[in-house]
């Protein structure tokens, strides 16, 4: 096996691992299209945005490899259709006493903290 082609694997795979962690959280906080894709684009490529910045390498890596923009692009505008389905919804989150999210507790919770 190449050394060449080993590395692009490693660095293909850290990249969608990055970018399926930003769009895990964007999906889970409920921002629409364009936040879960700012936010899968910052997570999938800042931090080698910084490392070529700060190494004075031009092109960045992601302008000199597009596809992996692309990839970016096909997992923002597949992913939300199915993370959606699998998350609770609000309701299911307001009887929990450790939400995800701070909301308001319901009258049937603050009575019994076993909802």
């Amino acid at each position: 096996m190449d050394i060449e082609l080993l590395l692009t694997a490693i660095e293909v795979a850290a990249t969608v691992a990055f970018a399926l962690s930003g769009l895990i959280e964007s999906t889970r906080r409920r921002m629409d299209i364009i936040g879960v894709f700012s936010v899968t684009f910052v997570s999938a490529f800042g931090g080698g945005t910084i490392r070529d910045v700060l190494l004075d390498r031009r092109p960045l890596f992601w302008v000199q490899h597009q596809e992996y923009v692309w990839l970016v692009v096909a997992l923002t505008l597949t992913a939300p259709l199915l993370l959606r389905a699998r998350w609770p919804t609000p309701a299911v989150w307001a009887c929990s006493p450790f939400p995800v999210r701070r909301l308001r507790w319901s009258p049937a919770c603050r009575a019994s903290w076993r909802c």
